[in-house]
């Protein structure tokens, strides 16, 4: 271990693992899947003309199906009891189940033919049962707001019930959202925000997951925007302090965290290095004591925020700019963005948060070495893509609101030319915009930076109304209003429906007074 308190800091995480907490959630109603060209992805989710007391009565023979909505997003274990019609069963009976975030995961196979993830991450199951009645309780957890019932193995000789069906959903904070929004919005923007909530308690387990349908890692990334929106909601800051004490525990033999780590069976490291993760981790830790005044946890994690930006500032080239050569920056999902202006803004905006937080916590020596670092980046970074262009753009010349957000973020753009510059970039066709909620996140927190809070609000209305107009009742990892189905893994159905770095608006609505 690099660190000689790894082994304690892990156990400090330990210590505050929470205890999760579970609430019984029964079905909605029964519905049909209709293809729908006007529809988001094709599909939309009808009423069926069965209710939910036919279901309690009825008998199901082989080869039957029904949908269930659970009213909204869900994340737990399902229950269900199954009896047979006669007073024994003389074959094992067999049911196939599919869980669904949207009512393409209902209806579409997978083509595993240009697949980047396991296909094992759809959330089907199939279940056979020697001996009934019988109550179950499934042993895996799922993420969903429908699930799909078929009988595929009833023998010809009997008919079964299936009844009682419910989620035991869990959380590690309270399931209802109404009262988790302490400042007055409008109608329309309340909606964005109970999405917001619901996105970010989906994900709030016994660490911040990523994703609950999907890989269900903590990663820094997500890990700084769900605790900016926990610091306006849930205020659950043991789970922010017990993330950052993980990463700090398992980080590699050099002092470098990864990008993500496992957390059971015990915390690992999962050798998964985006670079810009480990610095965003300074800013995190920065945002964890201004919102907690916990210094202590301050003082003892800050010496590992700086090794990661120490580790970071190497891999720069002779010229000063940053290798993107065979290294991973992550920035936002479009492989189009010339990652490099994102790079040199964000690694200046994170040094600067070190220094204000080693000035807080009284590390004066510190400080110091950081501060005396920012005067030639910010020079370098002004020289190659800033001075004499009204527009910030990289050396191929892309314009970029990726580029233009972490410049200003580390002020490399005063506020008066981030301002300029971004009513400019904002009229160009060839802009290349973000291309998900996690860059959008950026952009609309260096709006919030600059004071134009106003047009931070009006972009995050328009961009999260569109999925709710869409059909989500919480946010998406991938957002393309011109592409519904775009996917970096090759197919929409691997995508996640309730991802963590789409938690933001309740945020961003408090910060602008919406």
């Amino acid at each position: 271990m690099f660190y000689p308190n790894q082994t304690k800091w892990l156990e400090t995480a330990e210590a505050l693992k929470p205890t999760l907490l579970k609430e019984t959630f029964l079905p909605t109603r029964l519905v049909k899947v209709v293809a729908d060209s006007a529809a988001f992805q094709g599909w939309r989710v009808e009423a069926d003309q069965r209710d939910l007391a036919w279901l309690e009565t009825a008998t199901l023979g082989d080869g039957e199906s029904f949908i269930l909505d659970f009213g909204e997003h869900r994340v737990g274990r399902l229950q269900l009891r199954i009896e047979s019609d006669r007073s024994f069963n003389d074959a094992p009976i067999r049911l196939k189940l599919i869980f669904a975030e949207i009512p393409a995961e209902l209806t579409e196979t997978l083509d595993t033919s240009n697949v980047s993830l396991s296909r094992n991450w759809l959330q089907d199951e199939q279940i056979t049962v020697d001996e009934l009645p019988v109550s179950l309780t499934l042993s895996r957890r799922f993420a969903f707001r429908y699930v799909r019932v078929e009988t595929v193995g009833i023998p010809s000789a009997f008919r079964i019930h299936i009844r009682d069906i419910a989620c035991e959903a869990s959380a590690s904070v309270p399931q209802a959202i109404k009262h988790m929004i302490p400042f007055h919005l409008s109608t329309g923007d309340h909606s964005i925000a109970e999405a917001s909530l619901r996105t970010l308690r989906d994900c709030m387990q016994t660490v911040f997951e990523d994703g609950p349908k999907r890989d269900r890692r903590l990663w820094i990334g997500d890990l700084r925007l769900q605790a900016l929106a926990n610091s306006v909601s849930y205020r659950h800051f043991d789970l922010v302090k017990r993330c950052l004490y993980l990463f700090a525990g398992v980080a590699d033999d050099k002092g470098l965290m990864p990008s993500c780590l496992y957390e059971t069976p015990t915390p690992r490291n999962a050798q998964c290095f985006a670079m810009d993760y480990p610095a965003l981790y300074t800013v995190t830790l920065s945002d964890y004591v201004m919102h907690t005044g916990d210094e202590a946890t301050g003082r003892e994690l800050l010496p590992v925020a700086l090794r990661q930006l120490e580790l970071l500032l190497a891999y720069r080239q002779a010229d000063g700019l940053y290798q993107l050569k065979n290294i991973w920056w992550f920035i936002d999902w479009d492989d189009s963005l010339d990652r490099q202006p994102c790079i040199q803004g964000l690694m200046i905006c994170c040094i600067k948060s070190a220094v204000v937080l080693a000035q807080r916590l009284g590390m004066a020596e510190m400080a110091e070495k950081f501060a005396r670092m920012i005067p030639e980046l910010t020079r370098l970074a002004r020289s190659l893509f800033v001075d004499g262009k009204p527009v910030p753009a990289s050396a191929s010349g892309q314009v970029s609101w990726g580029a233009w957000a972490w410049l200003t973020k580390g002020v490399v753009l005063n506020p008066e030319e981030a301002a300029s510059a971004f009513d400019r970039m904002r009229l160009l066709p060839g802009a290349v915009k973000p291309g998900g909620p996690y860059l959008m996140h950026y952009c609309l927190e260096a709006l919030i930076d600059i004071g134009r809070k106003e047009t931070a609000l009006e972009l995050a209305r328009i961009y999260w109304s569109g999925m709710l107009a869409a059909g989500f009742d919480t946010f998406p990892e991938v957002w393309d209003i011109t592409n519904p189905k775009r996917s970096p893994y090759g197919t929409h159905l691997l995508n996640s429906y309730c991802h963590a770095w789409s938690c933001t608006p309740v945020w961003i609505f408090a910060q602008t007074g919406a």
